[in-house]
């Protein structure tokens, strides 16, 4: 990606925007997995933003079974097609004006919210460079997008974004976990403690 620094500003902004997109449909494409909706159910069990009796109603039966319900479940599926359908947006269709806006937000209160819940072995400064990240590609520079491309070897960038993930998926020991994009992909961690009777005084 460094050789981005070296086009011409609009062509270098079009790479970045590329990248993002690629992390986010990365971060995406390791959520459809069955387990997804766990994690859900205790990052949201995390967030000091929830009422107990709303965290309560995450699981089947918070006494007997900590299983997920619906919502978690629900908020799975919205999270994850948020992370396709938006920044598909941003990248190709967005023009810098009132819809742009209303995407950029509705991309920092979701990343701002992942923030709240304090997610397990995640690295929160991913949450925060993009919250940087979608201001300045896609509200600053809002009225960029790829069809602005005026060196089509800024397109080059497509190779790694596109060759990597796929090629690291099918044959994972010969790239690395992160170009491949399979950083959370069956690696989403949960953890909770059950406590029950005078169990939590013991």
């Amino acid at each position: 990606k460094l050789f981005l620094f070296f086009l011409p500003f609009v062509d270098m902004m079009v790479g970045f925007q590329l990248v993002m997109l690629a992390l986010w449909w990365g971060a995406a494409t390791s959520k459809i997995n069955h387990h997804f909706p766990y994690v859900i159910a205790i990052m949201e069990s995390n967030s000091i933003f929830n009422p107990k009796w709303a965290k309560r109603l995450l699981y089947k039966d918070p006494e007997n079974d900590l299983r997920p319900s619906w919502i978690p479940s629900a908020l799975a599926h919205i999270g994850t097609a948020s992370e396709y359908l938006v920044p598909l947006y941003l990248v190709f269709f967005a023009d810098g004006g009132t819809f742009t806006w209303v995407a950029i937000v509705y991309m920092l209160l979701f990343h701002l919210h992942i923030l709240s819940t304090v997610p397990i072995g995640v690295p929160l400064e991913w949450n925060i460079f993009f919250i940087f990240s979608i201001v300045y590609l896609f509200g600053s520079h809002g009225d960029i997008d790829p069809w602005d491309v005026t060196n089509p070897v800024t397109l080059l960038v497509l190779i790694p974004l596109v060759v990597l993930p796929v090629w690291g998926n099918i044959d994972p020991r010969a790239v690395s976990f992160l170009p491949a994009m399979r950083y959370y992909a069956g690696n989403w961690a949960t953890s909770a403690w059950f406590f029950k009777g005078d169990a939590e005084d013991r």
